[in-house]
């Protein structure tokens, strides 16, 4: 099941997805892509006009499965892969922005250098 954790970029509690739930959403999500962009190119349409009218994209459908929520965005799927953020920190309780931070951008934590 997904975890749940504050996005930055999204500025709200959202499921972030471990690799099996990702396995699944990953190829809906490009094929959503595509169909955005058929869509674009049909109707000649804006890309908020069809982001819009496109709500129930099998990605979107099977995102709200998963996870029991509304997605925040077709776009804010992208990065909410749990495997792209980093470990819980320890002062905050938010995730650190990568795998690889040594920075908590939230508090400013910072992770002791081994030597």
């Amino acid at each position: 099941m997904a975890e749940f954790h504050y996005c930055w970029r999204c500025k709200v509690e959202v499921p972030l997805l471990n690799e099996d739930e990702w396995e699944e959403i990953g190829p809906l999500l490009k094929a959503g892509v595509i169909e955005i962009r058929n869509y674009r190119l049909r109707m000649n349409a804006s890309l908020i006009e069809a982001l819009e009218r496109n709500q129930d994209l099998p990605v979107l459908i099977r995102h709200r499965e998963l996870t029991g929520v509304d997605a925040v965005s077709f776009n804010s799927l992208w990065h909410h892969r749990r495997s792209d953020w980093g470990p819980v920190c320890p002062e905050c309780n938010r995730l650190f922005r990568t795998p690889r931070a040594k920075l908590c951008a939230a508090c400013g934590y910072q992770v002791a250098q081994k030597d």
